[in-house]
């Protein structure tokens, strides 16, 4: 196994190649035709729990809208959102969870520090009054 610089989609730079296909779990692996390889790219889950502000309604489509297309560009799949009905454990009560599947870890780390996405988050801020953001890796503990 060798890690290499090569021009992948969704602007992933390095990456682990092998020369058998990888039986690991939480990743892809993309058939490289220069080379005859196969790329292993380990894929990542974003966790989202928030909590409405006063008023998020004014907001929400518009925000929803422009996030849903920004993750689009970037290969994410939203596999989930939902309201939260209520808590059951715990102290902390949230209005909505949501979980995205990325293509890698790299991109998961990345995309959310963009200016594109920081450009969003005065709007965000608009529709929630406590915003989490977590990276989980890809699959079973």
């Amino acid at each position: 196994m060798t890690s290499t610089t090569s021009p992948l989609p969704f602007g992933l730079d390095t990456v682990e190649r092998h020369r058998r296909s990888p039986s690991r779990r939480g990743g892809l692996a993309r058939r490289d035709a220069a080379e005859g390889l196969e790329v292993f790219v380990r894929q990542a889950t974003i966790v989202v729990e928030g909590v409405f502000r006063d008023g998020y309604e004014e907001h929400f489509a518009e925000y929803s809208r422009r996030v849903r297309g920004y993750l689009d560009r970037h290969g994410a799949l939203v596999i989930r959102r939902q309201r939260v009905e209520k808590s059951l454990y715990g102290t902390t009560a949230i209005d909505l969870v949501m979980i995205i599947d990325l293509p890698s870890t790299e991109i998961a780390e990345r995309i959310f520090f963009e200016p594109e996405y920081l450009a969003l988050i005065p709007l965000r801020d608009k529709v929630f009054a406590d915003f989490r953001m977590y990276l989980a890796t890809y699959g079973d503990i």
